[in-house]
């Protein structure tokens, strides 16, 4: 490659555009899901309310019986 030769030069402008393509609709796909920014506190207190829950539950189950 030449110094004068720019980078732009030696791109296939189709394959460029077949990856925004691409691109595009992951992104699109991902606009369905929602997220939220979790840090190990938030993590670790969603553990604790799955576990008092389950309890709860198996206490329910047991008194049913």
């Amino acid at each position: 490659m030449k110094s004068s030769d720019s980078i732009s030069d030696n791109i296939n402008i189709e394959d460029t555009d077949e990856y925004a393509s691409r691109i595009k609709s992951k992104i699109d796909k991902m606009l369905g899901y929602d997220s939220v920014p979790v840090d190990g506190r938030e993590i670790t207190r969603m553990r604790r309310i799955d576990r008092e829950y389950k309890l709860y539950e198996e206490k329910l189950k047991n008194q049913i019986k």
